[in-house]
């Protein structure tokens, strides 16, 4: 199957195989859910509530983002690529 196939039937999920390579992504994952953990334990139940409407909201911005990059990078591959089969004029290739 081609991965336009692949990618319409959802057997391509590009946000679920992103797992930052940076050695520190997982040492900061930890802290985070480390003081997650802490902020569950000690805050009234009102404060816990909003901390977690505060995480959520936060949550919709990254993933807004997150779709907003992938288009970017998505639309910038198919220029390169477009440009890559395009000949360009003679004129334009003595300018470099």
């Amino acid at each position: 199957m081609n991965v336009l196939k692949k990618l319409y039937y959802g057997q391509i999920v590009p946000w679920e195989q992103i797992i930052p390579s940076d050695k520190n992504y997982q040492e900061t994952k930890q802290k985070l859910d480390e003081l997650l953990m802490e902020l569950e334990k000690e805050a009234k139940p009102e404060i816990w509530e909003k901390l977690e409407r505060f995480r959520d909201l936060s949550w919709e911005l990254e993933n807004m983002e997150v779709i907003e990059t992938f288009c970017a990078g998505f639309r910038l591959g198919a220029q390169i690529t477009q440009e890559a089969f395009t000949k360009e004029p003679e004129n334009e290739q003595s300018k470099e």
